[in-house]
């Protein structure tokens, strides 16, 4: 019998626009398979982030507060008694994932919480923030980490009990 509540993806492209995906706004063979996953579910069309970078956006997106509620650009992480969407699905019977190749988008920031599996691959924690801008990124030579990451929620949803919860917190966008 199916579970009475649904499963929930989110995926987050960090530094896309709207009008470069398909589904809100690009031609309809810009991101195919994108758009066919929103035809399933739900595309938020008009959503726009709380701030120009990703620690205070995130921390918004994943606890439903304001980057002044929550002070996080200011902490650089989220206090530890501002619940997350991941622990409330979880408390509410979700089994959670995360993957992501952004470093805001983990333990060092709090937003690691909630989550049963998460997936960080392990080049990317072993990189150093300064090689990357000022060596990998002006050359183009950033390999990305966002097939590694789906492939990782592939893996973890063929043994996922439902309803489940995952984030896809893509990071590939920032490079060339």
């Amino acid at each position: 019998m199916p579970s009475p509540s649904p499963n929930i993806l989110l995926v987050v492209l960090d530094s896309v626009r709207a009008d470069r995906v398909s589904c809100t706004g690009a031609g309809p063979d810009v991101t195919p398979h994108l758009a066919a996953l929103a035809s399933e579910g739900v595309c938020f069309s008009r959503a726009t982030a709380e701030s120009t970078w990703t620690l205070p956006t995130a921390l918004s997106l994943l606890t439903g507060l304001t980057p002044r509620e929550h002070q996080g650009e200011i902490a650089r992480r989220l206090s530890p008694d501002v619940p997350t969407l991941a622990e409330l699905l979880r408390e509410a019977g979700y089994q959670t994932f995360s993957a992501t190749n952004n470093l805001w988008v983990t333990a060092r920031s709090g937003l690691d919480r909630g989550f049963d599996s998460r997936r960080f691959p392990p080049q990317d924690r072993r990189m150093a923030a300064s090689m990357v801008a000022n060596v990998l990124q002006p050359l183009g030579v950033m390999r990305s980490a966002g097939d590694k990451l789906v492939g990782s929620f592939r893996r973890w949803l063929r043994h996922a009990d439902e309803p489940w919860f995952a984030l896809l917190w893509l990071n590939d966008a920032h490079h060339p």
